[in-house]
C-alpha cells in the first residue's frame, strides 16, 4: 500500500507520458538533423509540443452560462487597470503586448528562419523569468554547441558582448562584471541547457 492519493499517481503517470513524447522526438529530431533533413526534425518538434500538450493535459469543461459573474469581475479589473500584464513579462515590451505576459497553460511558438535571433529572444526570456520571477527553465538547441549557448547566457546574465569575450576583448570591468554573474548564479533556481551538438 501506499499513502500517495490518486491525483499523485495520475500526475506521474502524465509527467512520464509527457518525457516520452519529448524524448522520442529529441531521438527522431536528431536523427533527421544528421541526415541533413531540419524539415522534419522542425515538424517533428512542433508535432511533440503539440502533444504534449493535448494529450497530457487533462481537458477541463467550462459552462459558460454559469459563471457570468466572475467573467464580468475579471472585465472589469481589465477596465480598471488598462494594459497591465495579465501574467510574467518576457522583459521584451513588444512581445508583452502580444502576449499580454506569459501564462498560466498558454502555448507560445517563436519561429523564424535560421540565424533571425530565437535562440537569443528565448535565452534573454529564460533569464529574465529565472531573475525576475524565480523560474526554473529549459532551453533546448539544436543550432548552437553547448559552449556556445553558455557563453551567450554568461554573457547575458553579465551584461557584456559575446563577440567581444569571444574575440578576448573585455575589458577589466566588463572581466570583473561576468566573473561576478558567475559567483552570483548558484543564488538562482535551475536552467537547464540541452543540446544535441
Amino acid at each position: 500500500g501506499t499513502d500517495e492519493p490518486l491525483s499523485y499517481w495520475i500526475a506521474q503517470l502524465q509527467d512520464r507520458r509527457r518525457y516520452e513524447i519529448v524524448e522520442n522526438t529529441l531521438l527522431r529530431a536528431s536523427d533527421a538533423l544528421a541526415d541533413g533533413d531540419t524539415d522534419t526534425a522542425v515538424a517533428a518538434i512542433t508535432t511533440a509540443a503539440t502533444d504534449v500538450y493535448t494529450q497530457v493535459s487533462g481537458f477541463k469543461d467550462d459552462d459558460l452560462t454559469q459563471d457570468a459573474a466572475k467573467r464580468r469581475a475579471f472585465y472589469d479589473d481589465l477596465a480598471r487597470n488598462p494594459g497591465r500584464l495579465r501574467g510574467w513579462s518576457t522583459g521584451f515590451a513588444a512581445i508583452d503586448r502580444a502576449t499580454r505576459g506569459i501564462q498560466r497553460e498558454q502555448y507560445i511558438v517563436i519561429a523564424g528562419g535560421p540565424k533571425a535571433g530565437k535562440s537569443t529572444i528565448l535565452m534573454a526570456m529564460a533569464i529574465w523569468a529565472n531573475e525576475e520571477h524565480n523560474a526554473k527553465g529549459l532551453l533546448v538547441s539544436f543550432e548552437m554547441s553547448r559552449e556556445e549557448q553558455a557563453a551567450r547566457h554568461d554573457c547575458m546574465r553579465a551584461r557584456v558582448s559575446y563577440n567581444r569575450l569571444i574575440e578576448g576583448r573585455l575589458t577589466a570591468k566588463e572581466t570583473r562584471r561576468l566573473h561576478n554573474a558567475l559567483e552570483d548564479i548558484t543564488i538562482y533556481e535551475s536552467l537547464i541547457l540541452a543540446t544535441d551538438i
